[in-house]
């Protein structure tokens, strides 16, 4: 008696352990996006009109919220939007993500985010001091200051997830600072409208395309 409930014992504790490891495994199956670090790369700066190779790092602090920094090397700019090839320079885009629940599923979240922006680039280019003058080669220098409100969608692959497709879009302000410019302050801070692709506040339009790995 005392041994066939041994083995009834015995028999219930292999079964509780089997249920909870598929349970554990059900669980992991059901939560791709749960806490963990990301490493992505973003294709779409590789296609910006300054562009270059872009590497960052995302950690999930728990199911719903998310921080991250992508830092870009910029290396180029496309010839039908600059005339010169001696474009170099760098980003830095920190940003917050929060994952709500009910956007939540087993292969996909979207998500809120708040980004920043920081751009450098150095180029050389002709500069035409007054009519009849001989022109010259002047070097400038523009910083461009951004933050943007975006919505994202990560989409995850593979038996545990771990491959990352990540796609946003968004609108925002920004500021482009370039110099030397004399007529900076003028043209920056007291006209009162915005420009597209001058020194001054502008609208902010994001995209970008991720693919990432999670640790």
């Amino acid at each position: 008696m005392k041994k066939h409930v041994l083995l009834a014992i015995s028999i219930l504790f292999m079964s509780g352990v089997v249920v909870a490891q598929d349970e554990k495994k059900t669980v992991e199956k059901k939560t791709f996006n749960r806490k963990g670090l990301i490493l992505n790369t973003t294709l779409s700066s590789l296609t910006e009109p300054e562009g270059g190779p872009t590497w960052g790092l995302e950690y999930r602090l728990s199911e719903s919220v998310a921080i991250g920094v992508d830092a870009t090397a910029i290396l180029y700019a496309l010839p039908e939007t600059y005339n010169d090839d001696s474009r170099r320079g760098f980003r830095v885009r920190p940003e917050i993500k929060l994952f709500p629940s009910w956007w939540r599923n087993q292969h996909r979240a979207f998500y809120l985010s708040l980004m920043g922006t920081y751009k450098q680039t150095t180029y050389e280019d002709i500069r035409y001091p007054m009519p009849g003058a001989i022109e010259y080669l002047q070097k400038f220098k523009k910083r461009v200051y951004a933050g943007s409100a975006n919505l994202g969608l990560q989409r995850y692959f593979g038996e545990q997830g771990r491959f990352i497709m990540d796609l946003y879009v968004g609108v925002g302000l920004r500021h482009r600072r370039t110099t030397p410019n004399d007529s900076y302050y003028s043209e920056s801070w007291e006209t009162p409208f915005f420009r597209i692709d001058e020194d001054g506040f502008n609208p902010q339009f994001a995209f970008g395309f991720k693919l990432g790995y999670r640790f």
